[in-house]
């Protein structure tokens, strides 16, 4: 298996000037930093050059050097739990899929299929969760997520069939493939106060208004944070993420009525835990969507997610750094 590593950077203010030079398209989009509009009054002006990752770069490096041992079969606390919220809406053709996909992969604890609605668990999940009935080699399983439903943070919850330390958050419409799966573990053992995420999003300046961008961080390179659609951590992070839940109720509170924004909010507090980015997987190749009908299609849902982002940045402080690099998988 060939790896092409990029080493993650976090981007201070003289070299990002100096990278975005001849990136005509996106040079006005890009936050102020430090040193640049220092007395301005915009929403946009944060200290994002704060943060230090030269440690876990280090440590990123030296451990995707060893990527061949991810094939080797992990100790059970090791091994991989997908929790994926589902609702009724979903069909059942997708859920077979994703099970059968990733019953193919190696070092895959178990399923767990998290079922957000009152209304009765559909017949697929009702039988994959019987071992009599499970014909894949994936250990298999449905549970109720807890009433009211539509809490959009249950997808973080350590459910007691979560038996394992290390976790995939994962929507119902995503395969990712094996061998992406198999590098962010081996990510995460070693760095298990990270997370790795298959999708990167930036954070842009625009009119000296913040603005979340789902493209940006294709075209510039650079990324803010990524998203727990398709996402990796570990139990500890999970934990330390619940135990801000009553410093920032009102955020919690906020994403639960508007459905929208967990993934962000998740972001922030792994940036202020961490004081570093996440790790980002390069997707291409390495992930499809099943499904084109989801919540991100609605037509408010971007204008939702800056607000999120405005509201965050508020309540937080700061602006996640801007970091450039992605792992990539040839």
């Amino acid at each position: 298996m060939a790896l092409v590593v990029v080493v993650v950077l976090i981007v201070s203010s003289t070299v990002l000037s100096k990278d975005v030079e001849d990136m005509e398209d996106v040079v006005d989009s890009l936050p102020p930093f430090i040193g640049e509009q220092k007395n301005a009054k915009t929403e946009c002006q944060y200290d994002i050059s704060r943060w230090d990752v030269n440690s876990i770069v280090k440590s990123y490096t030296s451990t995707l050097r060893e990527l061949r041992t991810i094939n080797q079969p992990l100790p059970q606390h090791q091994k991989l739990t997908i929790m994926i919220p589902t609702i009724p809406s979903h069909t059942d053709d997708f859920r077979i899929q994703i099970t059968n996909h990733y019953s193919k992969c190696s070092n895959i604890n178990k399923i767990l299929w998290l079922w957000d609605s009152s209304k009765p668990i559909s017949s697929f999940l009702s039988q994959t969760s019987s071992s009599s009935n499970n014909t894949n080699r994936i250990n298999s399983t449905c549970i109720r997520t807890p009433a009211p439903h539509g809490d959009l943070t249950a997808r973080f919850l350590l459910y007691p069939e979560v038996d394992s330390d290390i976790i995939m958050s994962l929507d119902d419409d995503l395969l990712v493939s094996c061998t992406a799966l198999s590098a962010a573990l081996t990510v995460i053992i070693r760095n298990p106060n990270q997370y790795v995420s298959f999708y990167p999003r930036l954070i842009l300046c625009r009119n000296n208004r913040l603005q979340y961008s789902w493209n940006g961080a294709y075209t510039t390179g650079l990324y803010s944070f990524g998203i727990t659609g398709a996402a990796i951590t570990t139990r500890s992070v999970l934990e330390r993420f619940w135990q801000k839940k009553e410093k920032y109720r009102e955020l919690f509170d906020k994403v639960r009525e508007k459905k929208n924004c967990e993934d962000i909010l998740f972001a922030f507090i792994h940036w202020e835990m961490e004081k570093a980015p996440g790790v980002m997987m390069h997707w291409a190749g390495h992930s499809k969507t099943l499904n084109r009908e989801g919540l991100s299609q609605r037509g408010n849902h971007g204008e939702g997610r800056d607000k999120c982002v405005r509201r965050f940045v508020k309540a937080f402080g700061f602006v996640p750094g801007l970091t450039k690099g992605m792992i990539s998988l040839a």
